[in-house]
C-alpha cells in the first residue's frame, strides 16, 4: 500500500520566520514545534462563515510530487490523505476554545465548519488513488 496524502507535495507556503499558511489560510508557526507547527491566530474569529473562501481541492499543488510517487511503485494500492478530520480543521479556523463555545452558545454555527469542510472531499483525479 502507498499512501498519498496533501504533505507530499507541500501545500504550506512559507511567509517567514518559521511560519506557514496552509491552504484553509491558517498560519502555522514551526518556531518550537517543527514538525506542524503552532496555529497562529484565528481564520474564523467570528462564528461565520461569510467572507470564508474554501480552497481549490483540485489545486494543482496538492498533487506535486503524487506522480512520481506513483510512477516508482505502480504495482501498490493508492490511499489518499486529507490531512485533517473535520473536527480538528474545525479548531484549527476556530480555536479550540472558541468552537467548544460554540456547540453551546451558537449551536447553529457549530455544523458551519464541518460541514462546509466536507464540501472539500477529494476527487477521483486521473485514477491517482484507490481510496480516501
Amino acid at each position: 500500500m502507498q499512501r498519498l496524502n496533501s504533505t507530499n507535495g507541500g501545500p504550506f507556503v512559507p511567509i517567514g520566520g518559521e511560519r506557514y499558511r496552509d491552504p484553509f489560510g491558517v498560519i502555522w508557526n514551526r518556531t518550537e514545534d517543527k514538525d506542524i507547527g503552532i496555529v497562529e491566530g484565528l481564520g474564523l474569529p467570528e462564528p461565520s462563515l461569510d467572507g470564508f473562501r474554501l480552497p481549490d481541492p483540485l489545486s494543482e499543488r496538492n498533487f506535486s510530487g503524487i506522480s512520481e510517487l506513483i510512477q516508482a511503485e505502480p504495482d501498490k494500492f493508492r490511499v489518499f490523505g486529507l490531512g485533517f478530520p473535520l473536527f480538528e480543521r474545525a479548531w484549527t479556523l476556530r480555536g479550540m476554545e472558541d468552537l467548544l463555545m460554540d456547540m453551546i452558545v451558537n449551536p447553529g454555527f457549530y455544523p458551519g465548519p464541518p460541514a462546509a469542510a466536507g464540501r472539500l472531499q477529494h476527487r477521483r483525479r486521473n485514477g491517482s488513488h484507490d481510496a480516501v
